[in-house]
């Protein structure tokens, strides 16, 4: 190919979220191969998709065969491949049912995952989600600093993971921001237990974004002083204690869901006290089953608001409602009451697919425009 490199290295740019053209790219010559790899790899989900969890967009590996030939390919054929991966996910790799017995991964699976992982010197964003095995036996020997980890621990009659594991493991990453503890199962890592890990000294001061059910945000808080928070089953949460009044006021972006299929507004939980202690807050997403475009909103309240999102929690199907669209009258109410607010987004179908899933809405243009779920992400990510 007789084209400058640098040519083809901003054409690849552009097509850098176009995975099977990456893929034809990697074949074409050994000028675009190099470069190609380099956004391919980039963000890679294997296992079981769950668009809850899995940050969108990354490259996946989904099917039984294929898991082993892409971690054989990382961890024997060519490990060089693992330098360009920048996030990682790991899913249970196997079809299930949440309430069917299920058997764990076998070892040579989980080594293969492990010999990946140790490659992954520039990893920066991890999730292992619902793995029946110990955390410590997946990142042993690995030396990446993270920035980012989810962990989705799925406890079962078949063995629980040991809690000291987690706390080990974040205590041990200096440069983590965004830390996301869900459990799937509930109740089984009790808030007390959760509490009872740290120690007094504890401190992950640098941590920016914490996201969980409401249990595990109300043990880790008084650890940190996040500007972001993500709190699941937020209708149990604590938000009138003195310790939390506190940390809210520091809060810049918050995304609640309510797990409940009442018509009763989540928001409505947030009496006047809770909403003065949020004076900073930039962005509100409220993802909930209940979406009645005729109650009196709250959001209405926070002067400095500068972007609201709506969405549905738990994304299952078919179950988003008809009414998930909102009229343009509401939209209106939203800027006219909210001198700083630049964008409105609601969601309006699943986010599994390549689908558009969000409307946006702007002060500048009040017409919809259809906009994908990467685009909400990066401002308020629902886990």
């Amino acid at each position: 190919m007789n084209l400058p490199q640098e040519v083809i290295n901003t054409t690849i740019f552009h097509l850098r979220h176009e995975y099977r053209a990456l893929l034809r790219l990697c074949l074409v010559c050994h000028f675009c191969l190099a470069e190609s790899r380099r956004y391919l790899y980039r963000e890679v989900a294997v296992g079981l998709e769950m668009a809850i969890f899995e940050p969108p967009g990354c490259f996946g590996v989904r099917t039984k065969a294929r898991q082993l030939q892409f971690l054989n390919a990382i961890s024997t054929l060519n490990p060089s491949l693992a330098t360009h991966i920048h996030t990682f996910a790991y899913t249970y790799p196997y079809e299930f049912s949440f309430f069917a017995s299920r058997k764990r991964p076998d070892t040579s699976t989980l080594e293969l995952l492990n010999s990946c992982l140790r490659l992954m010197k520039n990893l920066k964003e991890l999730s292992i989600l619902c793995i029946e095995t110990s955390l410590a036996a997946i990142i042993h020997g690995c030396t990446f600093e993270l920035n980012t980890f989810r962990f989705v621990p799925f406890i079962s009659p078949i063995g629980n993971q040991p809690k000291e594991e987690f706390r080990d493991f974040v205590t041990s990453q200096p440069s983590l921001r965004r830390l996301l503890l869900w459990e799937i199962d509930g109740g089984v890592w009790t808030q007390s237990d959760l509490m009872k890990l740290w120690s007094r000294n504890t401190e992950l001061h640098q941590l920016e974004h914490l996201s969980g059910d409401s249990g595990s945000v109300e043990a880790i808080l008084p650890l940190c002083s996040p500007s972001s928070l993500t709190i699941t089953g937020a209708e149990n949460f604590p938000f009138h204690t003195n310790l939390v009044s506190q940390k809210l006021r520091d809060i810049t972006v918050l995304c609640l869901h309510d797990s409940r299929e009442t018509v009763q507004p989540l928001l409505h939980r947030l009496n006047e006290d809770v909403m003065s202690d949020l004076q900073q807050l930039k962005v509100l997403h409220i993802a909930s089953v209940s979406f009645n475009s005729n109650f009196p909103d709250p959001s209405l309240r926070f002067p400095r608001l500068r972007v609201f999102i709506k969405s549905f929690p738990f994304l299952k199907g078919d179950e988003i409602p008809d009414n998930m669209e909102p009229r343009s009258t509401s939209v209106n109410e939203y800027f006219n009451a909210l001198g700083h607010l630049q964008a409105v987004y609601f969601q309006h179908r699943q986010l599994i697919g390549e689908a558009k899933c969000f409307f946006l809405y702007t002060r500048e243009a009040l017409a919809p425009i259809a906009v994908d779920s990467t685009d909400v992400w990066d401002i308020s990510p629902w886990l």
